[in-house]
């Protein structure tokens, strides 16, 4: 059976059915119509039930799932990606200054498994680009750190001491690395587990209430924090680059000083079972 002659038998169905209910007011109207529709096409009315039943439950069904998703669809929220593309970019900026525009770079950035989460790809997207645009700098490997519940112990703090000493000891011969996910709040046994050979860090965007002590003992050498006091500019951002200005600050060893004292002293270290 031609796809011609399905499509008309069931056009005919539906128009039978529609009008079965006044068909003896129409009958002689109609009936001249539907014996020249049957010389056409050539089919009896019984041919077109059970494809028509097929074609109406399709059509239902696919009306229930869409009127399903509708009703349940809540709209996205629009989210402002420039302070953390402003970010990314001061990142990139500030590691290419760091290794003197040529070397290899490791970038660590939090595990979202299949969740993409613009906070977190926007500054990675932006901080790759003006790495592309230094063609002597290179990005050598990215790690993903899962975050452990237990080593999030303070604000901001996504990877564990044992997380970054592993890192620091396994690109050892890289020439920086670049933390996304801050760095870990240290125990002093920990200091002393340091491997002597370690390449720069910069410290992009996280709380680190330890920066101080990390930047006296070398191992952190630019980190990016947030701003605690106002900018100089008020005027409201546009550019990626001024809402960076209003939220965060790039703090060396030159301005180490105007960090506030957080005194948060380490975490007790776990009681032994």
């Amino acid at each position: 059976m031609s796809i011609l002659k399905m499509l008309g038998k069931a056009l005919w169905d539906l128009v039978r059915a529609f009008f079965t209910s006044i068909r003896d007011v129409t009958r002689n109207l109609f009936h001249p119509m539907w014996l020249a529709f049957r010389m056409v096409f050539k089919f009896k009315p019984d041919e077109v039930k059970r494809p028509l039943l097929a074609l109406v439950s399709i059509i239902v069904i696919t009306t229930s799932l869409i009127s399903i998703y509708l009703s349940q669809r809540t709209p996205t929220p629009k989210i402002n990606l420039k302070p953390f593309q402003g970010l990314g970019e001061v990142v990139g900026e500030e590691t290419v200054k760091l290794i003197k525009q040529h070397g290899e770079v490791v970038v660590v950035v939090m595990d979202t498994g299949n969740n993409k989460m613009p906070a977190i790809t926007a500054p990675l997207d932006a901080f790759q680009h003006v790495l592309k645009e230094s063609s002597g700098v290179r990005i050598r490997a990215t790690e993903t750190v899962k975050t452990d519940l237990q080593a999030m112990i303070g604000p901001g703090m996504l990877i564990s001491a044992n997380q970054f000493i592993a890192l620091l000891d396994k690109y050892s011969s890289a020439d920086a690395i670049v933390t996304f996910v801050g760095v870990p709040t240290m125990q002093p046994s920990d200091w002393e587990r340091l491997p002597s050979r370690r390449p720069k860090v910069i410290d992009a965007g996280a709380f680190s209430p330890q920066l101080r002590e990390f930047m006296n003992r070398d191992i952190v050498q630019v980190a990016i924090q947030p701003r605690f006091k106002p900018g100089q500019n008020t005027a409201e951002p546009t550019t990626p680059r001024e809402w960076f200005e209003r939220f965060y600050t790039v703090v060396t060893a030159a301005n180490m000083s105007e960090l506030p004292d957080f005194g948060m002293p380490p975490p007790a270290p776990p009681a032994k079972r």
